[in-house]
């Protein structure tokens, strides 16, 4: 966590420096990765399924403001789930383990919000696309696994100055095939995912 922090902490005296240079908006945030589905939802009635565990997840944004309402973003989550293993794991050595998972989440869209009535606040849209790109630390899976992820959310920002906070609730549905992992599974290979974000940061502007 301590180590987490750190990051956060670089990552936002990097965004100060680069929201005082241009006319860019910088988002650093901090929250929770949080999966709701399997990662693989083994289905044989004997194994258990192979989940990944709730964990920390920092994100950094570059935004655009392209019009009053509208910011078009760019950004990159990141987060180290544990893997829980199952018996249908086909290798003896991992079985009934957990095992970390190292998870980048690029995204791209567009950001839309309007101030709250007379307030600084400010309801926030998020419409976008991105990848989520697994590395799993098993010695039968060398090569990161990637597919294709929605970026969808809801939000409110609050301050108008140099610095503002932001709240974000995140969904990220997307696709696993359940062959990338050495695993039995007689459900549907392409398993739906079901992963959110929950997020507080603060956003820099010049």
């Amino acid at each position: 966590m301590k180590r987490i922090l750190g990051v956060l902490a670089l990552l936002m005296a990097a965004a100060g420096t680069a929201s005082a240079q241009s006319a860019l908006r910088v988002n650093a945030s901090l929250g929770s990765f949080a999966p709701m589905l399997p990662v693989v939802s083994v289905a044989d009635g004997q194994n258990p399924d192979v989940e990944l565990e709730s964990a920390t997840a920092t994100t950094l944004e570059l935004g655009f403001a392209a019009r009053p309402w509208a910011t078009l973003y760019g950004g990159l989550t990141y987060a180290q789930p544990r893997l829980a293993l199952s018996g249908a794991m086909e290798s003896s050595a991992v079985n009934g383990a957990s095992t970390r998972t190292t998870l980048l989440i690029p995204t791209a869209g567009v950001m839309l919000s309007r101030p709250l009535g007379g307030t600084t606040l400010r309801p926030s849209l998020r419409l976008g696309l991105g990848a989520k790109s697994y590395r799993f630390d098993l010695a039968e899976q060398d090569d990161r696994v990637t597919d294709v992820t929605g970026d969808l959310g809801l939000g409110l920002s609050a301050g108008e100055g140099p610095v503002s906070m932001t709240a974000e609730a995140r969904w990220l549905p997307s696709t696993f095939d359940a062959r990338s992992l050495p695993i039995r599974a007689t459900g549907g290979t392409e398993q739906d995912q079901n992963d959110w974000i929950f997020q507080l940061g603060f956003r820099f502007r010049p």
